[in-house]
């Protein structure tokens, strides 16, 4: 299979199939996100699933000749390095400090049905946190506003038996600062707020 920058690929693809890229043409893509504890109750990391909206999916598989275990490992592994450079669209906070992570070696690609490609992902965590008493936040964002990475419901979510009792999960909006006119004409970056401070 040939190898390409695949979300470079991707925006020349919008750009030629949807003129209406530059009136706000956005893909979408559905996040679901599961909190990792080591032996001491620390988060360790996130585990993710990407699921790819089947319009973009056909997009990202046009140049596979045969859909197979190896040209999709092959993808996975493009996606991958892509991703790496855009800091995986994913920033991880708590109480407002952001988390130093490592580089992201277990993940998967999956074609679960011919239309819907599936990234499944865990993010490590360069040393475990302990979030008790706090706020962690998940913030996805495409850095140019075209991908809008979304969770959801609250079930999209999914805290270990061991926070359950002590945290909360929230979803809410925000509209980048730093980024507004590529927002302009879409939605706004989502948070994942889990509160784990008693009442």
């Amino acid at each position: 299979m040939k190898r390409v920058a695949v979300y470079a690929s991707l925006l020349m693809a919008l750009g030629m199939s949807a003129p209406v890229l530059a009136d706000g043409f956005h893909y979408y893509v559905d996040v679901t996100s599961e909190l990792e504890l080591d032996e001491e109750g620390k988060l360790m990391g996130i585990r993710q699933v990407w699921d790819y909206a089947p319009e973009i999916t056909e997009i990202m598989l046009e140049d596979m000749e045969v859909i197979s275990d190896e040209n999709l490992t092959a993808l996975g592994d493009d996606m991958m390095q892509d991703l790496e450079k855009l800091g995986y669209f994913a920033e991880f906070n708590v109480d407002g400090v952001s988390i130093d992570r490592t580089e992201i070696e277990d993940y998967d690609i999956l074609l679960p049905s011919e239309k819907q490609l599936e990234l499944q992902m865990f993010h490590p965590l360069a040393e475990p946190v302990d979030i008790k008493g706090k706020k962690f936040t998940i913030d996805m964002a495409d850095p140019d506003g075209t991908g809008i990475l979304k969770h959801a419901n609250l079930a999209s979510v999914t805290l270990p038996d061991a926070l359950k009792s002590e945290c909360k999960v929230n979803l809410e909006e925000k509209q980048d600062p730093n980024n507004i006119d590529a927002y302009v004409h879409g939605d706004p970056v989502q948070l994942v707020i889990i509160d784990c401070t008693k009442p």
